[in-house]
């Protein structure tokens, strides 16, 4: 709950300090009226923002991603224990090559 809070606060100073911008002013107003073919208030708009709590982002995260695969990725040297936590498995051990064999990573 703190992060969504701190969250919505930043988002809605951050929307705040947009609308003192004219440019930004006048998109907002195109990207509604073409997308939503409406435009909200200023005032609508940040108690939109404002009424934004963790039920709702966690309904978001719900289907954004439920019932997907996840990719894993990582970077750096293969460990057994990096291999644990990111539920892979153990890395096999490499083999040192011939002389004059080059070496695949």
């Amino acid at each position: 709950p703190e992060e969504v809070a701190e969250s919505v606060s930043r988002i809605e100073g951050s929307f705040e300090l947009a609308l003192d911008d004219p440019e930004y002013r006048m998109k907002r107003l195109a990207r509604q009226r073409l997308c939503a073919g409406t435009v909200l208030e200023v005032e609508e708009t940040r108690s939109r923002i404002l009424a934004v709590g963790k039920a709702e982002v966690d309904a978001m995260a719900e289907r954004l991603f439920a019932g997907r695969e996840r990719a894993r990725f990582g970077y750096g040297r293969r460990s057994r224990a990096a291999a644990a936590a990111l539920g892979l498995a153990a890395p096999k051990a490499a083999s040192a090559p011939s002389q004059g064999e080059p070496r695949h990573a």
